[in-house]
């Protein structure tokens, strides 16, 4: 149901904002359980599980975005980081032990702090965006022989094109092309196609 329900939400919200919202609660639920007893507790930790549900997927999106060529190797690397599984548990467990179960519950209260921290940082860093942005981001680059480059891009995607075929292209003259010989169109429509006519 988490899956759903935050997969609903990010159809209208930006990601970084939910998986902002969804840290919050969860450090909130976190300290709860861990002061809390009975029945309540219970409740709060089954419905912990309904805010964690979006958090990787979320944390993934984030991590693997304008990467350019290097997306495979950073999903890559963002998979084989996933180490909290092996290495929280025996923690949480040792804390359990010694003390109580409930106490132990701020073991994963810190993970949870340090993804509040990272959507807070995301958020603040692309303008505290809280509507997702539709625009397409289909990009279609049509090169004019020794004169201009015409581009259609979504918003950001301009200065990431400029800068990817001054690097990789392998056509002599788009080497050395700068900004002032580019002309832009900002593409509306996600089917940026439809602008090529």
């Amino acid at each position: 149901m988490g899956r759903f329900v935050g997969t609903a939400l990010a159809h209208f919200f930006q990601t970084d904002l939910i998986l902002l919202i969804y840290a919050f609660i969860s450090i909130g639920f976190s300290a709860y359980i861990s002061a809390g007893h009975g029945h309540p507790a219970v409740g709060v930790l089954i419905s912990l599980y309904f805010f964690e549900s979006l958090m990787y997927p979320s944390i993934f999106v984030l991590g693997t975005a304008n990467l350019g060529s290097h997306t495979p190797r950073g999903a890559g690397i963002l998979v084989m980081g996933v180490s909290g599984g092996a290495v929280f548990p025996p923690i949480q467990g040792a804390i359990a032990d010694k003390y109580s179960t409930r106490i132990s519950y701020l073991v994963p209260m810190v993970g949870f702090i340090v993804v509040a921290a990272y959507a807070t940082y995301h958020w603040i860093k692309h303008g505290f965006k809280v509507k997702r942005d539709h625009q397409g981001n289909e990009v279609i680059v049509a090169p004019v022989p020794r004169e201009k480059m015409i581009i259609y891009a979504g918003n950001d995607a301009i200065e990431i094109i400029l800068e990817h075929h001054r690097k990789h292209s392998k056509v002599g003259d788009l080497d050395t092309f700068e900004p002032e010989n580019v002309d832009i169109m900002r593409v509306v429509n996600p089917y940026a196609s439809a602008y090529t006519n």
